[in-house]
Formats: structure tokens, C-alpha cells, sequence
């Protein structure tokens, strides 16, 4: 199976990659972006036969004091 990881910063995919994955770290993270890294992957390998998509947002700081605004975001993206 070839593998290709994406993420906000490939610093952190360091652990992760093998001999032959390619990492991607897009200037900005929009739609237009991530659909460019798909592209980038089709054209490269073709159509991927698995795709995990593992988006997470989280807010930090004691629960008394955080924005609900912020929480439900949380909520949004990570469900």
C-alpha cells in the first residue's frame, strides 16, 4: 500500500512516515488546499483506495472559562 500523509505541519509527521510516503503541508489550510493535496495524490498515484480523514480542533483552558462558541466548534469539526 503506498501512503501519503497531509497535515497542517509535516514536522509532526516525522514518526509516522516510511521509506516511500510523501508528506504535504499546505501555506494555508482551506478547502482549496485540500483539495489540491488530493489532487496532488490522484496525479501521482491514482485514485486512493482508503482515505482517513482524522480533522481535530480543540479548546484549551478550565472549563468555567472556555467559550461555548469555541466548544461547540470543537464539537463540530472533531464529530
Amino acid at each position: 500500500m503506498r501512503v501519503a500523509l497531509a497535515a497542517r505541519a509535516t514536522v509532526k509527521l516525522a514518526r509516522s512516515r516510511r521509506k516511500r510516503a510523501r508528506s504535504r503541508s499546505p501555506a494555508s489550510h482551506g478547502p482549496a488546499q485540500v483539495e489540491a493535496m488530493f489532487a496532488s495524490v490522484e496525479a501521482t498515484w491514482g485514485v486512493p483506495d482508503l482515505v482517513v480523514y482524522n480533522a481535530g480542533y480543540r479548546v484549551r483552558g478550565p472549563l468555567v472559562g472556555l467559550d461555548p462558541k469555541e466548544v461547540e466548534r470543537t464539537i463540530r469539526v472533531t464529530g
